[in-house]
C-alpha cells in the first residue's frame, strides 16, 4: 500500500501552509483567502479535530486534503506544536517515515509565515481569549461581552515568550529546510486586505476574483482594557533586575 506522501500526491496538485502562532490574526487572513477561493485554509490539524473524526490520523489527513481542496489547491494553517504533533502521530501509525517534515508531507508546498508586529498585544489577546473563552466576535453581535478576570501578568508573559519562541523556531526551520516563506504581517494585512489577498494569490500562482471580497464580519476585540493590560505586561517584562524567566532557565 502506498504511503501517505504518495497518496496525497494523487489527490492534490498544490498545497500551502500558513505558519502561525495564536492571536496573530490568522483567522482574518485565512478567512479572506477562503472567500477569494485561494484554497480553504483553516486549522484542520488540531489534535481534537483529528480525534473527533473517528479515523486514523492518516485517513483524516488524506480525506481533509481531498475534500478541502479548491481547483487542486489545498491550504491550511499550522502552529509549531500542531505540525510537530501531526508528524509524530503519523509516524507512530507508520503512515510516514519518522523524521518526515511538513515540506515532505504536503505535495508541491509553499509556506506563508504570518506574524504580528505588536507581540505584547498578541500575548495579552491570547491570555484574554484563554480565560474568557471568547476567541472571536462576529460583527454586529449584540451578545454580552464575557467579563475579564483579574489580569495575570505572569501568565501573559509566558504567552509572550511562547510566541517569541515559536517565531524563532519557524525561522530556524525555514533556514534548515532551505524554505523561503512568503512573509505576512498582520498589521500590514489590515491596512489593505484586498491587496494582501492578491499578493498571496500571485505568490501561489492563483487568480483571485476581482474585486477581492473583504467583508467586515469580525469585530476587533481590542479595547481600553487591552491597552492597560499591554502596558502592565511591558512594565513586567522590562524589569531590569533578574526577570522571572532567568529563574526558569535555572530550573528554579
Amino acid at each position: 500500500m502506498p504511503d501517505l506522501v504518495e497518496q496525497l500526491r494523487s489527490v492534490v496538485d498544490q498545497t500551502y501552509v500558513v505558519a502561525f502562532s495564536a492571536r496573530c490574526g490568522s483567522t482574518l487572513v485565512t478567512a479572506d483567502l477562503a472567500r477569494a477561493q485561494v484554497g480553504r485554509p483553516t486549522e484542520y490539524f488540531q489534535a481534537k479535530e483529528v480525534d473527533a473524526s473517528g479515523k486514523s490520523v492518516a485517513e483524516y489527513v488524506l480525506r481533509t486534503v481531498s475534500v478541502a481542496s479548491v481547483d487542486g489547491l489545498f491550504g491550511c494553517k499550522v502552529s509549531w506544536e500542531q505540525g510537530a504533533s501531526l508528524l509524530r502521530r503519523l509516524a507512530d501509525e507508520g503512515a510516514v517515515a519518522r523524521g518526515t517534515t511538513l515540506d515532505e508531507l504536503f505535495p508541491n508546498v509553499q509556506f506563508l509565515h504570518l506574524t504580528r508586529t505588536d507581540v505584547l498585544s498578541q500575548a495579552v489577546s491570547w491570555w484574554r481569549a484563554r480565560v474568557t473563552g471568547e476567541w472571536h466576535r462576529l460583527a454586529g453581535s449584540d451578545g454580552p461581552v464575557p467579563p475579564v478576570p483579574p489580569f495575570d501578568v505572569a501568565a501573559a508573559a509566558n504567552r509572550y515568550l511562547q510566541i517569541s519562541a515559536e517565531t524563532n523556531l519557524w525561522n530556524e526551520w525555514f533556514r534548515r529546510r532551505q524554505v523561503e516563506p512568503y512573509r505576512l504581517v498582520y498589521e500590514q494585512w489590515c491596512e489593505d486586505r484586498a491587496a494582501g489577498v492578491a499578493s498571496v494569490a500571485a505568490f501561489l500562482g492563483v487568480v483571485p476574483p476581482s474585486p477581492v471580497p473583504v467583508p467586515e464580519d469580525l469585530q476587533v476585540l481590542r479595547d481600553e482594557w487591552s491597552t492597560v493590560a499591554r502596558e502592565r505586561l511591558w512594565n513586567y517584562l522590562a524589569e531590569p533586575a533578574d526577570p522571572y524567566w532567568v529563574g526558569l532557565a535555572r530550573g528554579e
